[in-house]
């Protein structure tokens, strides 16, 4: 089984108690992977996620730039 732990993270808050959290995690095997999740925070006040999307850390600069294209087009 594979294990990781979140080496950085931020959150972007939005709507009521909405966010999406970005961060950088490795596996106990030293890959380092970007996940980004969509989550909620209910009234007790621990994080719940909807869901996510993870990739290679190699990739991340090709990703930024495609966001900030769609960034151009809103």
């Amino acid at each position: 089984m594979v294990d990781f732990e979140i080496v950085k993270s931020e959150e972007v808050k939005y709507g009521n108690k909405n966010f999406i959290e970005v961060a950088v995690k490795k596996t106990n095997e030293g890959v380092k992977f970007v996940s980004v999740s969509k989550g909620w925070t209910p009234a007790e006040g621990q994080k719940r996620f909807k869901n996510g999307i993870g990739f290679p850390a190699e990739v991340l600069g090709e990703v930024v730039e495609a966001l900030q294209k769609m960034k151009e087009a809103l």
